[in-house]
């Protein structure tokens, strides 16, 4: 199969789930600290206009690493933007693509004995809310990383765990975490 340009993958993500319905605003973040609130304002402010999709990191900048936060369905929501922001700026990005490809393998820090059944429960929600379309649109996602930044994934077992776990459509326990 050939390598899918950046272009595609991103028209891929944005045809999945555009028709994913705002969520609204008090149902974006899993509330637990004092922070969830100033973040849900963030969140609530990033509302799909004309040119969300032209300037994601104008959003994602300083929130990239809380997108892990949101409900499955604010995620569902904000993933075109996210795809955005790695396919279109992969350096400014900074670990926005780990931070999706921690999403969906909880055994990200290769220390599976330290999974928590939690853990294992909300990645296992995240991807049961997804279509399979909406699934392999984010394999396709994950393949382009690994197109286009070969150096970054050359022994990195989470990016295969969580494609497999997208096509199985439930988190699958290894044997053995690299």
């Amino acid at each position: 199969m050939a390598d899918k340009s950046a272009e595609t993958v991103l028209r891929e993500v944005l045809e999945a789930f555009k028709n994913v319905p705002y969520p609204g605003d008090d149902r974006l973040i899993v509330p637990h600290c004092s922070q969830c609130l100033e973040l849900q304002g963030t969140f609530a402010r990033a509302r799909r206009t004309e040119e969300w999709i032209e300037k994601p990191l104008e959003f994602f900048k300083p929130t990239r690493l809380n997108s892990a936060y949101l409900t499955e369905d604010a995620y569902r929501y904000f993933f075109p933007l996210l795809a955005a922001a790695v396919v279109r700026h992969s350096r400014e990005s900074d670990l926005l693509n780990e931070t999706i490809i921690w999403n969906f393998d909880p055994f990200f820090s290769g220390k599976s004995a330290e999974v928590p059944e939690k853990r294992l429960s909300a990645v296992n929600k995240r991807i049961a809310a997804l279509s399979q379309a909406q699934r392999q649109a984010i394999i396709a996602l994950f393949g382009f990383f690994k197109s286009a930044h070969p150096e970054d994934y050359l022994e990195c077992g989470s990016i295969e765990r969580a494609s497999a776990n997208l096509r199985e459509g439930r988190v699958i326990r290894p044997k053995s975490v690299e």
